[in-house]
């Protein structure tokens, strides 16, 4: 938070935040120091991220983390820039397909 606290121009937070909560902390600190901001959310279909990742998540870890931020709502008053389509969860086991394009970019509510 020192880079808020210095006025840095730039600052970019690269995390896997998959609740409202992981979020707030950032955005509390960034207005509190009248810091403008904006939240990217990147839409991957887990099992595309199981087969990119280095990290050896379980697809399964990454099926519910996805169906997690896909339940969350974010605060209206958040700027949240979506980049590609978002993933929904399975209605069934059979229906695993989900978004395999990204790098479309569409600010929520236009």
């Amino acid at each position: 938070m020192e880079a808020i606290r210095n006025k840095a121009p730039l600052i970019i937070v690269d995390n896997t935040n998959t609740k409202f909560s992981d979020l707030s902390y950032y955005v509390s600190e960034a207005s509190n120091n009248n810091c403008d901001f904006s939240i990217f959310q990147f839409h991957v279909d887990p099992q595309e991220a199981f087969e990119r990742q280095k990290h050896g998540v379980p697809l399964k870890t990454l099926e519910l983390m996805a169906t997690r931020i896909w339940h969350e709502r974010m605060p209206s008053t958040w700027k949240v820039y979506d980049v590609g389509r978002p993933w929904r969860p399975p209605t069934s086991s059979k229906d695993q397909t989900g978004p395999k394009d990204v790098g479309v970019l569409k600010r929520r509510g236009d």
